[in-house]
C-alpha cells in the first residue's frame, strides 16, 4: 500500500495520527499531518 497526503485538506484534528501512528504524524507549529511511512507493509 502506498499513503500520500494532501496537507490543503487536512484540518489538523489528529485522527490520522491517533488511528495510525507509526505512519502519521503532526507538525508541532500547526497540527498539519505529516507522513512518517509512505509504503507502509
Amino acid at each position: 500500500m502506498k499513503v500520500h497526503v494532501d496537507e490543503t485538506k487536512c484540518c489538523g484534528a489528529g485522527q490520522c495520527v491517533l488511528i495510525a501512528p507509526e505512519i502519521f504524524g503532526q507538525r508541532d507549529e500547526d497540527g498539519i499531518v505529516v507522513l512518517l511511512d509512505p509504503a507502509p507493509t
